[in-house]
């Protein structure tokens, strides 16, 4: 079954956004506007799982969250599917949201999602400073590495269910799997 595509549904201020009342819905604030997000599907939310159990045994300090987690980077507010930060990080935990940036984000794109993974998250994170982006394509098993050298994104690698990879991120001596990331 393919998800229904993300929906801009109101117009609001940032304040208003983040003093919104309490919900596990899905929905993110880009450019004055409520975007409501696609109910993520089974296979993603057991990779999104996957991505947290490889998170907690490869790096066990800091603090790893999956969506619906607000993270607002200057004016615009995501939920991404999986983010850690690291021990002493600038990225601050406002009880509600966190405000700044986390040292790794990781979208699982979907059909529905794809295009803003690509570019408005792609570039807000760029732009932001986010260290480290990984973007997921679940039906290609295909893992996207990006690191941020002087400013941009530049591609790491692209890994699949039969690589073992480390990224900067997370450091050369945490090894990752991508059979544990796509696990059935």
């Amino acid at each position: 079954m393919v998800a229904q595509s993300s929906e801009r549904v109101a117009q609001m201020t940032l304040e208003e956004f983040l003093n919104r009342p309490d919900t596990n819905l899905p929905m993110e604030y880009e450019d004055g506007e409520v975007i409501m997000l696609p109910m993520p599907t089974t296979r993603h939310q057991t990779i999104v799982l996957n991505i947290s159990d490889v998170l907690r045994a490869t790096i066990p300090s800091g603090k790893r969250f999956v969506a619906p987690t607000d993270v607002r980077l200057g004016g615009r507010v995501y939920q991404p599917d999986v983010f850690w930060v690291k021990a002493g990080s600038a990225c601050v935990d406002r009880g509600s949201h966190f405000d700044g940036l986390p040292d790794l984000v990781v979208e699982i794109a979907s059909p529905s999602t794809s295009r803003r993974d690509r570019r408005e998250k792609f570039t807000t994170y760029e732009s932001s400073g986010v260290g480290e982006y990984w973007l997921i394509d679940p039906d290609g098993a295909v893992i996207e590495v990006h690191t941020l050298v002087d400013g941009k994104y530049q591609r790491y690698g692209v890994f699949g269910p039969e690589d073992t990879f480390t990224t900067p991120a997370l450091g050369a001596d945490k090894p990752i799997s991508g059979a544990a990331i796509f696990a059935e």
